[in-house]
C-alpha cells in the first residue's frame, strides 16, 4: 500500500487554494475572453500569481476570483511570463508598449481561423511587432475545456516552439506545473505548423476517404449497367428496383476487400524495397510513406463497408421473408386482406420466386393462367396458418 501510495503521489501535481500564500512566481495574460480566463484559473489553482491585462480593468467580473485587472503597461511590469490570449487583429497595441516589454518572453497562443490565411505565423508576426521581447508559441494546442476539466477529458500535450532556450524552458516549467507535457517542436519558424494544427479535422482520413468513394462508385457503376442496364436493353427486363439493395449490396463487400487489400500491400512493397536497398534506415518514398501512414485509416473504411454488407444482406433476408408472407394472400383469396410492401404485385413475385423458399416442382394455377411454382415448407407452412389467424382474427372482431 505503501508503493502504491507513493507511485501516486509521484505522478500528481499539488493544487493550492485560491487564496493564501503562493509559491510560484507571477504570470501575466493579456486577454480576458475564454481561454485567457480558463488559464488564469488554472494557474492559480497551481499556486501563480496571475495578473489580468485589459484595455478596461475596471471589468474584471468574469476573471477568477484572486486574480488581478490593471491595465497593460502595469500588468506587463509585474510578470516575466505573459500569454498573449488575444486575436492577431489586435496585436498592433502592443507596438505601444515595447518598452514594458522589452525582455519579456511573451507567449502566443493565437490560431487562425483557416490554413494559410497569412503568409507570416502568428508568432512570427508577434516577434516583428516586439523584437525586444521572446517570443514563444505555445499552449494553442490545449483548448479552455481541457484547462478547466484539468486536461482529464482533453489532450496533456504541449507543443511549443521558438529562438530561446531560456524563455522555452520557462514556459514548459509552467505547463510542467499544470500537470501537463512539454514538446519542443524547434525554431519559431515551426509555429505555422502548429498554428495549422487545431485546424486539420482528421488529416489522414482525406486520402482513404477520397479512395473509398472512388471504388465505390466505379463497381457501383459497372455492375449498374453490366445488371440493370444490359438487362434492360437486351432482355426488357425492368429490375430498377434492385439498384438501392440488391446491388448496393454486391458494391460493398467488393469495396471492402479492395480496402482491406489496400491496408496490408504498403507494407509488402516497404519490405521488397527494404529487401532491394539491403538497408532498414533509409527513408521511404513520399507516396509510400504517406500511404503507410494511411493504414489505419483503410483497415478502418474496410470494416465498415463489410459492416455495411452483412447489415443489407439482413435487410434483404427479411425483405424476401416479408414479401413471401403478403405473396401468399394471393393463393387464398378473400381470406386474408392483400398487403404488399412493395410497389406492384410483379415486383413482389420477382422477389419472391426468386428467394431460396421457392424450388421447381409444383403446379399451381391462377385463373385461366397456369403457373409452374414450387413452394417449401417454409411457404406450405405459411399457407396453412396465415388462412387460421386471418378466421381467427375475423371471428373474433
Amino acid at each position: 500500500m505503501k508503493t502504491l501510495t507513493e507511485s501516486l503521489q509521484s505522478q500528481s501535481f499539488a493544487m493550492t487554494p485560491l487564496s493564501g500564500e503562493r509559491k510560484q512566481g507571477t504570470v501575466c495574460i493579456f486577454g480576458t475572453g475564454d481561454f485567457g480566463r480558463s488559464l488564469g484559473l488554472r494557474l492559480l489553482q497551481a499556486g501563480y500569481e496571475v495578473v489580468f491585462g485589459s484595455r478596461d480593468p475596471k471589468n474584471n467580473s468574469l476573471v477568477p476570483q484572486g486574480s488581478k485587472v490593471m491595465i497593460h503597461t502595469e500588468a506587463a511590469q509585474m510578470a516575466q511570463v505573459i500569454f498573449i490570449a488575444i486575436q492577431r487583429d489586435h496585436y498592433q497595441f502592443l507596438t505601444s508598449l515595447t518598452s514594458s516589454l522589452e525582455s519579456k518572453v511573451l507567449v502566443d497562443v493565437s490560431n487562425n481561423l483557416k490554413m494559410g490565411q497569412y503568409p507570416q505565423s502568428n508568432a512570427e508576426y508577434l516577434s516583428s511587432l516586439v523584437p525586444g521581447a521572446s517570443v514563444v508559441k505555445g499552449f494553442n494546442t490545449v483548448s479552455a475545456w481541457a484547462l478547466q476539466s484539468g486536461a482529464l477529458d482533453a489532450s496533456r500535450q504541449v507543443l511549443l516552439c521558438g529562438d530561446e532556450p531560456k524563455a522555452k524552458q520557462a514556459v514548459v516549467d509552467i505547463a510542467h506545473s499544470l500537470g501537463l507535457t512539454a514538446q519542443d517542436r524547434g525554431s519559431l519558424r515551426a509555429a505555422g505548423e502548429l498554428e495549422d494544427i487545431p485546424l486539420q479535422l482528421f488529416p489522414l482520413w482525406r486520402l482513404p476517404v477520397w479512395v473509398a468513394a472512388g471504388i465505390t462508385a466505379f463497381f457501383f457503376f459497372y455492375l449498374l449497367v453490366r445488371d440493370v442496364i444490359y438487362a434492360y436493353v437486351e432482355k426488357d427486363q425492368d429490375i430498377s428496383y434492385r439498384i438501392m439493395i440488391t446491388l448496393a449490396n454486391k458494391v460493398f463487400p467488393i469495396v471492402a476487400l479492395v480496402m482491406l487489400s489496400l491496408c496490408y500491400l504498403p507494407g509488402a512493397l516497404a519490405a521488397i524495397l527494404q529487401l532491394y536497398r539491403g538497408t532498414k534506415y533509409k527513408r521511404f518514398p513520399d507516396w509510400l510513406d504517406r500511404w503507410m501512414l494511411c493504414r489505419k485509416q483503410l483497415g478502418l473504411l474496410a470494416l465498415f463497408f463489410a459492416i455495411l454488407h452483412v447489415i443489407y444482406t439482413f435487410i434483404i433476408s427479411i425483405r424476401s421473408r416479408t414479401t413471401s408472407q403478403s405473396l401468399l394472400t394471393v393463393l387464398r383469396p378473400g381470406r386474408l386482406i392483400p398487403s404488399c410492401p412493395w410497389v406492384s404485385w410483379a415486383l413482389a413475385c420477382s422477389c419472391c420466386w426468386a428467394s431460396p423458399l421457392c424450388l421447381p416442382s409444383a403446379t399451381h394455377s391462377t385463373g385461366g393462367s397456369s403457373a409452374s411454382y414450387s413452394l417449401s415448407w417454409a411457404t406450405l407452412l405459411w399457407c396453412c396458418v396465415l388462412p387460421t389467424v386471418s378466421s381467427t382474427a375475423g371471428t373474433s372482431s
